[in-house]
C-alpha cells in the first residue's frame, strides 16, 4: 500500500476505476469470444443437419426403389416401377450432396463409398429381377424362375448392409451434434462465470477502492480541517512529519508551515509584551520573521 499511499489522489482514483473497467472489459471479451465460438458451432450444426438430411434422403430413395421393384415383381405392372426410378434419382442426388458435405471427414467418405457400393449391388440385383419379370410378361420366361432368383435374397442382403451403414453414418453425425451441444453448454457456463464473477470482483474492488480513498483522502482531509481549526484557535503542535506525498500531504505541510509562522509571531508578541512591561518600550517584533 506504500506504493499507493505516496501517489497523487488523481492517480489513485484513476487506478481504481481503471481496474474495475479492466475487469468488465475482460468479462466482455470472454463473452464476445464465446459468442463467436457459438456462432461457429451453430454454422457447423446447420451443416450437420444437412448431412443428416442427405442420410435420410438416401435411405428413403433406397426404400422407394425396394418397394417399386417388389411391387413390379408381384404385379408385373410398369406403373410400379415409377417409385423405383424416382428413388434411384433421389439416392444419387443425396449421395452426391453427402460426399460434398463430408469431404473433410475421411471416415464418413469411406462409409459413403461402401454405401454406394451396396446401392450398386442392389440395383444390379433389382434390374436383373425386373428384366426377368418383363420376360415373364412377354412369355419368354416362367414366373417360377423369378421366384427362385428372388428367393436368393441378394437384394435383401444389399439393402440390409446399406441400412446398417446408413445408421452408422447418421450416428456419427448425431455424436458431433451432441459434442457441440456439450461445448455450447460449457461456453454458456463460462459466459455466466465471466459475467457474474467479473461483476462480483468489480463490486468488491469498487468497495475496496472506496475504503482506500476514504482512508487516504477523507481521513487526511479531516486532519487538515482539524489543523486549520486549531490554528485559527491558537492551538499549536501539529505534526506534519507523517503527511503523505499527495495533495493533502502538501496541504498539511503548508498548514504546518503557517502554524510555525503564527506560533513564532505569537511568541514574539508575547516576548515583546514582556519586555514592554520591563520598560523596554522600544522593543518591536521583526515582521520579516
Amino acid at each position: 500500500m506504500d506504493f499507493l499511499a505516496n501517489r497523487k489522489i488523481g492517480f489513485r482514483i484513476s487506478l481504481g476505476f481503471s481496474v474495475v473497467i479492466a475487469i468488465f472489459m475482460v468479462a466482455v471479451l470472454v463473452v464476445a469470444q464465446s459468442a463467436s465460438q457459438r456462432k461457429e458451432m451453430d454454422a457447423w450444426n446447420v451443416h450437420t443437419y444437412k448431412v443428416l438430411g442427405t442420410g435420410e434422403s438416401m435411405l428413403t430413395g433406397m426404400i422407394n426403389m425396394e418397394t417399386g421393384a417388389r411391387g413390379f415383381l408381384v404385379a408385373g405392372n410398369e406403373a410400379f416401377l415409377e417409385p423405383y426410378a424416382l428413388g434411384r434419382k433421389q439416392f444419387e442426388a443425396a449421395m452426391k450432396e453427402a460426399k460434398s458435405l463430408t469431404s473433410d471427414n475421411a471416415v464418413q467418405q469411406k462409409r459413403l463409398d461402401e454405401m454406394a457400393r451396396l446401392h450398386v449391388a442392389f440395383v444390379d440385383v433389382a434390374d436383373s429381377l425386373i428384366a426377368q419379370r418383363r420376360a415373364v410378361s412377354g412369355g419368354r420366361s416362367r414366373i417360377e424362375d423369378v421366384v427362385v432368383e428372388f428367393g436368393k435374397a441378394r437384394d435383401k442382403a444389399a439393402m440390409d448392409g446399406f441400412r446398417g451403414l446408413q445408421a452408422e453414418f447418421m450416428d456419427m453425425e448425431r455424436v458431433l451434434l451432441e459434442q457441440r451441444r456439450a461445448s455450447a453448454e460449457s461456453l454458456a457456463s463460462r459466459e455466466q462465470a465471466a459475467l457474474f464473477g467479473g461483476a462480483t470482483v468489480a463490486i468488491i474492488l469498487a468497495i475496496a477502492v472506496g475504503m482506500l480513498l476514504k482512508r487516504s483522502v477523507v481521513v487526511p482531509v479531516r486532519q487538515a480541517v482539524e489543523a486549520a481549526e486549531n490554528l485559527a484557535s491558537g492551538r499549536f503542535g501539529m505534526d506534519a512529519s507523517v503527511a503523505k506525498a499527495d495533495e493533502i500531504g502538501d496541504l498539511l505541510r503548508s498548514i504546518a508551515k503557517a502554524e510555525e509562522v503564527v506560533r513564532s509571531f505569537t511568541l514574539a508578541q508575547q516576548d515583546m509584551a514582556r519586555r514592554h512591561e520591563e520598560g523596554a518600550i522600544s522593543e518591536r517584533v521583526d515582521a520579516r520573521r
